[in-house]
């Protein structure tokens, strides 16, 4: 039994040695630990299982869009037919076309997210994308007591990127954050800075941190500190595979149980 309730798996196979007698009388006996390999051949089928509930979620997310479609734009007709002086009417059709304007951004976050891998490069707002990647993890920071800050740098120019990577990849960094604080009050920041020739986000947490040990592995392909279903392994692999198509690096600094901050610097095209 290892750390964090896993566990090694060794391969034990033995070849008699038989002597003039035909009789045996040694034995070869070989060990390999096949840990490594059984985590990986787990990891593959997770994420096999993970690319066919994407595609489930793109699919439920256009049957979803109709409906949504349809519901904002007969609440924006009943608010011009709602009679000026019924304000608790006009207040309630107001917050369904607010809720389905919320929903549907995030059906078309979604969508975004889930569509064929392409480096689309155009002006992006760098800020937008973090708010849009917010919008789609919300549903997991109101389950728990975390409290995020943003402290984004207002009036930044436009960065040439792929809008729909770097959601991802702010995707993947806010859900590691969220994962790893295991305190009563959770505390996340979200920063953005432009420095003249450089964009930089940086997305902290006070979490449990990372070992400085595993700081070097922590964007090998299938490296996890998660326990079992919890993780495959490959988001931040991928976010700095995504990353480095924009010129960009991610850094990664910790302090075990207490802190983890991924800076990302992406240069000015």
């Amino acid at each position: 039994s290892l750390d964090d309730d896993k566990f090694a798996e060794w391969e034990i196979s033995t070849y008699p040695i038989y002597n003039n007698q035909n009789v045996p009388s040694q034995s070869i006996v070989v060990e390999q630990d096949i840990t490594e390999k059984r985590n990986l051949e787990a990891n593959l089928i997770q994420s096999e299982k993970l690319a066919a509930v994407g595609q489930l979620a793109a699919s439920i997310a256009h049957e979803i869009n109709n409906p949504l479609t349809a519901i904002l734009a007969n609440v924006q007709l009943m608010r011009r037919d709602i009679p000026s002086d019924q304000e608790d009417l006009m207040e309630s059709a107001k917050l369904i076309e607010i809720a389905s304007v919320r929903a549907s951004q995030v059906v078309r976050n979604l969508l975004g997210i889930s569509r064929k891998e392409k480096y689309e490069f155009e002006p992006v707002d760098i800020n937008e994308t973090l708010h849009n990647a917010l919008t789609l993890v919300h549903h997991e920071l109101i389950k728990r007591p975390i409290d995020v800050t943003l402290s984004l740098q207002e009036g930044m120019p436009m960065v040439v990127a792929s809008q729909d990577q770097l959601q991802g990849v702010w995707i993947n960094l806010m859900i590691n954050a969220i994962d790893a604080i295991d305190k009563p009050l959770g505390e996340i920041s979200v920063a953005s800075r432009y420095n003249g020739h450089e964009f930089t986000v940086a997305i902290m947490d006070n979490g449990k941190g990372i070992p400085e040990d595993h700081l070097s592995h922590v964007f090998e392909p299938f490296f996890t500190t998660k326990s079992s279903g919890r993780g495959t392994g490959l988001g931040l692999s991928v976010c700095l595979r995504a990353i480095k198509h924009h010129g960009g690096t991610i850094e990664v600094e910790s302090q075990e149980n207490k802190w983890t901050r991924f800076t990302v610097r992406i240069p000015e095209q």
